[in-house]
């Protein structure tokens, strides 16, 4: 029987949880959530929830519901929705959503694997939370490298018991090689490493060489907080074996792996070498790439330098 529902103007969207009787449509104009019942044809509720509700998504246990205008998430129970409805909530970051970029459709509030978890996107906070159901706040969260997470999506790797004992999954290997396997599991506790050993692929075409080889000219590893820290380093053509001198696109990032980065282009000298200066703002470990667009070389291609920042004081005034 097709029957028609009736709500205030400014609903967004909507969604079924799982079992495809209920229905959500939420208001952002309203901040409302309208929940209907589609085996009888009958609207139910009609809840305040948030501030402009605009994504809603599902576990088996409840419907999350993100807002625009606060961080907090809502959780709607869903064993009670054909009489009441329980509302509950967390924050899901530290500011609202609409202080960051124009919202888009993509989902900003997924599922994660273990089924009563969920992972938030917060473009303010430029930071993924993880959420388990059951507590009063997320249980940690995922840097994304100082950049705006406005939506996310799960990738499910698990591996899963296909017969007893046995547990499988589906990896993709970069390269062919010999690899070295950690295995842990909490409970049981088991930890383990193993070998793994990867053939040549024929169905692939052999990857063209690096076009350059870098030669580090560097012997302190050691950097000062926010002073400069000037190094340099050889580029050879491996084509040629001649030095690649006065290049003009070589950036170098830095980064750590909390997510600070910065990218400078690198000065050539000439007779193939260059000289970079860098400066960190803190202690701790940092990761130094090279790249050059114009030689097809990407930051991965080449071996990348680790340096170790410390106080200006510790460093003995270097």
């Amino acid at each position: 029987m097709i029957t028609k529902l009736n709500t205030k103007p400014g609903a967004r969207s909507i969604r079924f949880a799982p079992g495809g009787r209920y229905g959500f449509v939420l208001n952002t104009k309203e901040s409302t959530v309208s929940i209907f019942d589609a085996a009888s044809n009958r609207m139910l509720h009609e809840v305040t929830v948030g501030k402009a509700p605009d994504q809603i998504m599902f576990s088996e246990t409840f419907a999350f519901v993100r807002s625009l205008d606060t961080e907090s998430v809502a959780m709607l129970r869903l064993a009670t929705i054909g009489k009441e409805v329980d509302i509950t909530d967390f924050p899901g970051g530290e500011a609202a959503p609409r202080k960051g970029s124009q919202p888009v459709h993509a989902d900003s509030i997924v599922l994660a694997p273990e089924g009563n978890a969920v992972v938030i996107a917060n473009p303010v906070d430029k930071s993924l939370y993880y959420y388990t159901e059951g507590m009063a706040a997320p249980m940690g969260n995922f840097q994304n490298y100082r950049r705006e997470p406005l939506a996310a999506m799960v990738v499910d790797r698990s591996l899963r018991e296909i017969k007893p004992g046995v547990y499988s999954t589906t990896i993709k290997l970069p390269a062919s090689g010999r690899y070295d396997v950690a295995f842990l599991n909490d409970s049981p506790r088991v930890s383990h490493c193993f070998d793994l050993n990867a053939d040549v692929n024929p169905a692939l075409k052999e990857e063209k060489p690096v076009a350059l080889r870098i030669e580090h000219q560097l012997k302190e590893m050691t950097m000062a907080v926010g002073k400069d820290f000037t190094f340099r380093f050889k580029l050879t053509d491996t084509t040629t074996g001649n030095p690649k001198a006065d290049l003009k696109d070589v950036r170098v990032l830095t980064m750590t792996a909390s997510g600070w980065q910065r990218r400078d282009f690198a000065i050539p000298l000439g007779n193939g070498m260059y000289e970079i200066k860098i400066n960190v703002p803190e202690s701790g470990v940092y990761m130094v790439f090279f790249e050059s667009a114009s030689m097809g070389v990407r930051y991965k291609d080449l071996p990348y330098l680790m340096l170790h920042a410390v106080d200006s004081k510790d460093a003995g005034g270097k």
